[in-house]
C-alpha cells in the first residue's frame, strides 16, 4: 500500500518522553493529521502508543465545511495495530472501531487475550515476527495491502517509526515530520 510516515518532534529531535505521553503538536498541526488521515484507509500504530496515550485514531478534527457547500465525510481510516504479546488493554478507546491486531502469538498461546479482544471488537492476527522478535511491519502492509487496503497513515509512537526510518525493505511514499519550537534534552 502508499504508506505515509507522520509524526511530531520537539527542536532536539524527542518524540516523546519515555513511558510518557506528551503534547508536542499544535492545534493546528492536530487539524493537519486529521485531515491526512481522512485520506488514507488505515492507521497504524504500536501498542505503547494504545497504553499511553489511548487514541480513538479517528477524523473527529477535519472541518467539512458549512452546509451547503458540505463535502460528505470519507469513512474512517481503519485502525492497525502492531502488538507482538498482546498487551492492548481493553479498556481502549479504539477497540469499538474494529482494530487489526497484529501479534506474533497464537490463539492457542494467548487464548484469554486473544478471546478478549475479539470480544471487544478487535480481529487479532498472527504474523511473522522480524529479527528483534517483533511483529513484521512489511508482512504486516502486506497483510493489508491484500485485504483492500491502498493507503497506510503510520503514526508511531516512537520504536514503530524507528523500524520504518531504518528498514530498507519499507517503501514510505511520504514522510511528515511536523517540529515543535521547545527542547526537552
Amino acid at each position: 500500500p502508499k504508506i505515509t510516515l507522520t509524526y511530531a518532534q520537539t527542536f532536539d529531535g524527542f518524540i516523546a518522553l519515555p513511558g510518557q505521553q506528551l503534547a508536542i503538536s499544535s492545534p493546528q498541526s492536530m487539524v493537519l493529521t486529521h485531515a491526512l488521515r481522512a485520506t488514507h484507509d488505515a492507521i497504524l500504530v504500536g501498542v505503547q502508543t494504545i497504553i499511553c496515550d489511548n487514541p480513538s485514531l479517528s477524523t473527529r478534527f477535519v472541518d467539512y465545511g458549512p452546509p451547503p457547500d458540505r463535502i460528505t465525510p470519507p469513512s474512517q481510516p481503519r485502525p492497525v495495530i502492531l502488538d507482538s504479546h498482546l498487551r492492548c488493554p481493553l479498556n481502549a478507546k479504539v477497540l469499538s472501531r474494529n482494530p487489526f491486531i497484529f501479534t506474533t502469538t497464537t490463539p492457542s498461546t494467548h487464548s484469554n487475550s486473544w478471546d478478549a479482544l475479539i470480544q471487544a471488537g478487535a480481529q487479532p492476527i498472527t504474523i511473522n515476527s522480524d529479527s528483534t522478535h517483533r511483529v513484521d511491519i512489511v508482512s504486516a502492509l502486506e497483510y493489508l495491502h491484500s485485504h483492500n487496503i491502498h493507503s497506510v497513515m503510520i503514526e508511531g509512537g516512537s520504536q514503530v517509526i524507528k523500524e520504518c526510518l531504518s528498514n530498507p525493505m519499507l517503501p514510505i511514499h511520504s514522510l511528515i515530520v511536523t517540529v515543535s519550537p521547545m527542547f526537552l534534552g
